[in-house]
């Protein structure tokens, strides 16, 4: 089947039908990949300890963590314990590949190591009591010559070549796999690039919405396409040089340094609120049992600038102020916002804004040279109000952790969506049915890659895995129906890959019967729908679910009635969809949701049209000629 259309659906499916077969049971105490508990340890928890993991698969009877399989392509990596649970793994990984057909490459093999080398364009080793993450030396050097070409370039004063600087980026972006401090020093490389675009300043950055206005009327801005070829040379951007030196810093180094992931040595975790609302700010952070706050007014200059501007500084300020006396060294930090803005450019490391480009470069200097690690957590503006922080900015000191409470009641990142409201576990029963299956952390390993519909409530910490498990579930069983139930926290780690896998997203507020307003965020319902039987095998993106997300997101606003039972209409329509012939499906797809199912008659008629060719004669099915759109990936 290699060369049709759906041979990598078909290739890394198989691949996975192939992995389950290897891990075999997990409850098998002779399994050398056995386990029996996942062991959650996350941010929230008052034992959550930052040198290990957040989620991992455990083995009860000595404590320690599960040999595991990890699959890049056509690759496999088998991790372990001990260097003889590594060789047990890789054996039984490698005969069962060889048992079902698929090539083994014994040469290949590597013997077991805490520093087993390159791969998936990173080095990793746990070796001397930390888990750290370099590039190779190899790639360590191309990079050097990258960049000592871009500073020759500099010095010359010559225009860039477009392609070769293309490929210079490409590889540095490549790079930042392993040391993401580079990540916004390649925005002079971005504007290098696009300097030739009519929309982009003689500073190099994109023109606001207002001066891109006046250059139009005044006719001075050409149209440029998206397919216009850019031009064989460009000119340098004025920050350019600037970067190429903090590169040129970056690498001097004659081997790759070592990036600290996570230490072996037991670690202090912090957790802080901010908040800048109009003229003020205010900022409160937990330090070794002693609350530190800080409120005050903005200068004239400041507050002329944006609201993300003003609150993304405000948590630089704080942190700036808590790490003078040295109390943040070797910590964990989570600070809290209510500014998602801030928490997606800290995540990225860059933004398309120059002066929060500034701000994000200034913060992660600070994380770098404070020895530190920073999470910048996004949560809703009503939980800053009752946690204290958005008070502050307003010179208000009567609410929250200012009265005594504890700042752990407000850091809810370890609670799943059920914990935090059981009536939403039964609103889902009201139109899911009995039949659907609960998981739980051990559930995600397992019993999601069964037979069945499942719903995924993972904690918004561990989410990320979780729904890693369930994209990977989708794939090796496609017919089978998933839901994940998220808090909207901490989204930067897993809503970009949960909207890749799920068809139909509800974003549910804060203040249904079921999810009230005590609960400050959102709550969003992702629906994973079975793959159809032919054309347009997904259901993402068709009017159906378009029309469904609209009237959902109006039926918040009124009270949530009905709610339930439009939902179970829908997956009605969704699981009907397999018996109709193909010819109906596009009319359904395209048709409002609120139209009912045809009638029999209509389906009979369908059914003969898309028998018979444009004349109106019968085609023979054996005769009939095949192409590769033809073969369902099911």
């Amino acid at each position: 089947m290699m060369g049709l259309r759906p041979s990598p659906f078909m290739a890394t499916q198989t691949m996975s039908w192939a992995e389950e077969i290897i891990l075999g049971d997990p409850l098998d105490p002779t399994n050398i990949f056995r386990w029996d508990e996942v062991v959650l340890n996350l941010p929230g928890m008052l034992d959550y300890d930052p040198t290990r993991p957040w989620v991992a698969k455990y083995r009860s009877s000595d404590g320690k963590i599960a040999c595991d399989m990890l699959i890049y392509i056509d690759d496999l990596r088998l991790t372990g314990p001990t260097a003889e649970e590594c060789w047990a793994a890789s054996r039984r990984a490698a005969s069962v590949c060889n048992w079902l057909g698929i090539q083994d490459a014994p040469r290949k093999r590597r013997e077991p190591s805490q520093t087993p080398g390159a791969w998936a364009g990173s080095v990793l080793s746990t070796d001397l009591g930390e888990v750290v993450v370099k590039a190779s030396e190899e790639k360590w050097l191309k990079a050097k010559n990258h960049i000592a070409w871009l500073n020759e370039v500099l010095l010359s004063g010559a225009d860039f070549e477009h392609e070769r600087l293309e490929s210079a980026r490409g590889f540095l972006v490549y790079m930042c796999r392993a040391y993401p401090a580079m990540t916004p020093y390649l925005k002079g490389i971005h504007q290098t690039l696009d300097s030739w675009r009519p929309d982009r300043g003689q500073d190099g950055w994109r023109l606001s919405g207002s001066e891109r206005a006046v250059l139009a009327a005044a006719g001075m801005l050409p149209v440029v396409g998206p397919r216009d070829k850019p031009p064989s040379m460009v000119r340098s951007a004025p920050r350019l040089r600037d970067d190429v030196d903090a590169l040129l810093q970056m690498v001097k180094p004659e081997v790759p340094p070592r990036r600290m992931v996570r230490a072996l040595t037991r670690g202090v975790v912090r957790y802080g609120f901010g908040d800048a609302s109009g003229k003020g700010f205010g900022s409160t952070i937990m330090l070794n049992g002693v609350l530190h706050y800080r409120s005050g007014q903005w200068s004239e200059q400041i507050e002329n600038e944006s609201s993300n501007y003003r609150e993304l500084r405000n948590l630089i300020e704080a942190l700036e102020e808590a790490a003078i006396g040295g109390d943040l060294q070797g910590c964990e930090i989570f600070m809290f916002t209510d500014n998602d803005v801030a928490e997606k450019a800290f995540f990225n490391g860059t933004s398309s804004s120059r002066s929060l480009f500034e701000l994000v470069l200034r913060l992660r200097m600070l994380e770098l040279h404070g020895g530190w690690k920073l999470h910048v957590v996004h949560v809703a503006g009503t939980r800053m109000i009752e946690e204290g922080a958005d008070g502050m900015s307003r010179g208000v000191f009567d609410a929250g952790v200012m009265l005594g409470h504890s700042m752990m009641d407000y850091v809810p990142l370890h609670l799943n969506a059920l914990e935090r409201s059981p009536e939403l576990k039964t609103w889902l029963l009201s139109w899911l049915g009995q039949e659907v299956e609960f998981l739980e952390p051990r559930g995600w390993f397992c019993e999601g890659f069964k037979e069945g519909a499942f719903v995924w409530s993972p904690p918004p910490a561990a989410a990320g895995a979780a729904v890693e498990q369930m994209a990977r579930a989708k794939h090796r069983r496609p017919h089978c129906l998933h839901i994940a139930v998220i808090p909207r926290l901490m989204t930067v780690h897993w809503q970009k890959q949960l909207l890749k896998a799920c068809d139909l997203v509800i974003r549910i507020p804060a203040k249904v019967p079921f999810w009230s307003s005590k609960q400050h965020e959102p709550v969003l319902i992702a629906l994973a729908l079975p793959l159809c039987k032919h054309r347009p095998w997904r259901l993402r993106s068709t009017k159906l679910m378009g029309d469904a997300e609209r009237s959902l997101r109006s039926m918040w606003h009124q009270g949530a009635e009905g709610s339930g039972r439009f939902l179970r209409q829908l997956l009605a329509r969704t699981r009907s969809l397999d018996t109709l012939p193909y010819g109906m499906v596009r009319e359904v797809l395209s048709a409002d949701f609120e139209r009912s199912l045809p009638s029999a008659a209509a389906q009979r008629q369908a059914g003969k049209r898309d028998r018979h060719g444009p004349g109106g004669a019968a085609i023979s099915a054996s005769k009939k000629r095949r192409s590769s759109d033809d073969f369902v990936p099911v």
